[in-house]
């Protein structure tokens, strides 16, 4: 079943055909708090207040609309703050969209709203509670989400999410960037070669505009409910849920990597569209590396050797004896704390 539409989101569907000039494309942030000041000043007499109040409670999990939406809803606006939301709007900054005194935050996208291009300086998660849904990427990246898709995607990806189906509910979590790397990376094995991946998939790299990891979950009910307890504890504020958000979204990429890790999708490289099978040639690579040449595990994987290296160089940036070092290298250092081992057997 369908999650109804709330009164926000009905108001915006009626809308859509008052105001094609903001649908027809997607919005610059300045164009987006353009279209709210024009909403309020002609409808803010004509809407429900307390709804719409109501309808924020529940949508939104944030600073930055919780000291707003009073005056927002009343009217109370003016030019000043017309231009904080023109910035806010398009650089979304930690401390204006993750509550204090918690790492996370919690919001959905809004149905109907006009999509807008906007860039963070966290890490946002969406998940695709039903669907499906467009998101769209500034270097003409497109996805389209299927119900249960996780996208992780990484801070200064400018993108946009239209929504304007009855059927697409897509919920997002925000992560500061100091507690990613304690969430996600230290739950990563960091003797894989999967680890080195995904931080090179995910590294702050402004020009790139499409840095992203894809789980497709389907119907993983254990999934689900872990981001259920999060988005519940975010709404709750009760004493320890700040420490206890942290556990769950750690919980929830430990269980993500043990059953998707060799199936994520992400941005494609110079070989073109990533492809599933290629993170089983990098599972192959990292466990074989030490007794097969490389000419052994390109007929293992069905792939030429000259293929294998071309996908290892546009995924890594690095040769394929290079990423055969780099393996070596970070093998021994691992040894070597471990101090179980001698100089000489290391």
């Amino acid at each position: 079943m369908n999650t109804p539409l709330t009164y926000i989101e009905e108001r915006m569907k009626e809308l859509m055909g008052a105001y094609p000039q903001y649908y027809d494309h997607i919005l610059s942030g300045e164009e987006l708090a353009d279209f709210i000041f024009m909403l309020m000043r002609e409808y803010s007499s004509s809407l429900d207040r307390e709804k719409i109040l109501s309808d924020s409670e529940n949508l939104i999990n944030g600073e930055f609309f919780r000291e707003n939406v009073g005056s927002m809803v009343s009217n109370g606006l003016d030019e000043r703050q017309r231009e904080e939301y023109r910035k806010s709007f398009t650089e979304q900054t930690e401390s204006e969209y993750i509550s204090r005194n918690y790492d996370i935050s919690w919001s959905r996208v809004i149905r109907y709203m006009p999509a807008q291009w906007h860039w963070s300086s966290y890490f946002q998660i969406y998940y695709l509670q039903e669907g499906p849904c467009d998101i769209l990427f500034r270097n003409d990246t497109a996805l389209t989400l299927k119900r249960g898709d996780l996208l992780i995607v990484s801070p200064f990806s400018e993108c946009a999410t239209p929504s304007f189906r009855d059927d697409a509910v897509l919920e997002y979590y925000l992560v500061r960037s100091s507690s990613f790397d304690r969430v996600f990376w230290e739950q990563l094995n960091h003797d894989s070669i999967m680890s080195h991946f995904f931080r090179n998939a995910l590294k702050n790299d402004v020009s790139s505009r499409s840095s992203y990891l894809l789980f497709e979950t389907g119907e993983d009910e254990e999934i689900r409910h872990i981001l259920l307890q999060i988005k519940e504890e975010l709404h709750r504020k009760l004493p320890y849920s700040s420490p206890l958000c942290n556990a769950l979204m750690s919980a929830l990429f430990s269980l993500t990597l043990r059953r998707y890790e060799n199936s994520v999708v992400l941005p494609g490289g110079e070989e073109g569209k990533w492809k599933k099978e290629y993170s089983k040639i990098f599972t192959c690579i990292q466990d074989r590396f030490t007794d097969m040449t490389l000419q052994e595990i390109a007929d293992t994987c069905g792939y030429s050797a000259k293929q294998i290296s071309r996908i290892v160089a546009s995924y890594f940036s690095m040769s394929y004896s290079e990423l055969v070092t780099f393996l070596k290298m970070d093998r021994a250092s691992s040894l070597l704390k471990e101090k179980t081992l001698s100089m000489e057997e290391i």
